[in-house]
């Protein structure tokens, strides 16, 4: 486990924060950036390619995660199937660009705590609920997967809309760090 020193973040000193944090407030902070070049009636707009689905969509679901993790991370379970499902997250992205705001700091005030503290994270299937024994850190793991991959949703949905997202956006960072050192090898 590394730690990550941030300057700049407010005060004179610097904050020390863990990878699992930074990481998923840097993935929060793309979703913040794709809305600034997104025309609002893009953020609503379905497509045949994904029925049903919309970038406003994806980025709701995402955030209903992350929101659902940080109201429950300090009961020791973890509950992500009880999301709020707030439509006016997926249809107004000045409404997601407030939430994805307060994620971030509600997970930059985690930065000050034990992130190897156990969890206990429900499930609802088809035939019941059961649970599984998992951590913060790596509830914030599947956080930051799970986001990755809606991202790369959404990636689709806005070049098919004639708006390209920046170039990590969707990307793992094992993936960027690859093409990485394979361009330098070019």
């Amino acid at each position: 486990m590394g730690i990550v020193e941030i300057e700049g973040r407010g005060d004179d000193a610097a904050t020390i924060m863990d990878p699992a944090i930074t990481d998923n407030i840097d993935c929060l902070e793309q979703g913040m950036r794709l809305l600034e070049k997104l025309p609002p009636h893009l953020y609503t707009a379905k497509c045949q390619a994904v029925p049903g689905a919309s970038v406003g969509h994806h980025l709701r679901h995402n955030i209903d995660h992350y929101t659902n993790f940080l109201a429950q991370v300090r009961s020791g379970t973890i509950e992500y199937d009880t999301r709020d499902r707030n439509p006016s997250i997926e249809t107004d992205p000045e409404v997601a660009r407030e939430h994805l705001g307060s994620i971030t700091q509600g997970l930059r005030a985690l930065s000050n705590e034990d992130l190897d503290l156990p969890l206990q994270v429900m499930v609802k299937s088809g035939t019941g609920e059961f649970s599984s024994l998992s951590s913060r850190r790596r509830e914030l793991q599947f956080l930051l997967s799970h986001t990755i991959h809606h991202y790369a949703i959404m990636a689709v949905l806005c070049r098919l809309h004639q708006v390209e997202p920046d170039h990590d956006f969707g990307v793992a960072p094992s993936t960027l760090e690859f093409r990485q050192r394979a361009k330098a090898l070019l």
